[in-house]
């Protein structure tokens, strides 16, 4: 079996999640040096820089693996499995591109919670 007996749709699946992967992965080196970069301001929930950088990077697994049971049984229930990539796929894009747009440590919180429904969404399906 080669590369052109793959089907198509498990072939741009695939691809999908490798550039999410790619992209949590690098998140998970550059976040922590935008966060501590003074452009992110606002308080810090009385936690010290290190601790709620921390906290946000841990927020994206921590969301997405307490919904992915959730959306993987209505996944399942509905049969719409395209639906929930798609939905997921484009929670994802929103999420990424937000990051251009924030400078507080809430909202980044808010964006990494975003990444993982994005996730929860896709990965069951």
């Amino acid at each position: 079996m080669g590369i052109a007996d793959i089907d198509r749709r498990i072939l741009a699946l695939g691809v999908a999640r490798m550039a999410d992967s790619l992209g949590n992965s690098f998140l998970i080196v550059v976040l922590p040096l935008y966060i501590t970069s003074g452009v992110v301001s606002g308080g810090t929930f009385g936690l010290a820089p290190a601790l709620i950088t921390g906290i946000i990077l841990s927020a994206y697994g921590f969301f997405n693996s307490a919904l992915q049971p959730f959306v993987g049984k209505l996944s399942d229930r509905t049969g719409k499995r395209r639906v929930f990539v798609v939905v997921g796929l484009l929670v994802l894009t929103v999420a990424n591109f937000a990051y251009s747009l924030v400078d507080s440590y809430t909202a980044i919180l808010l964006i990494r919670l975003g990444q993982g429904l994005g996730v929860a969404f896709t990965i069951p399906a």
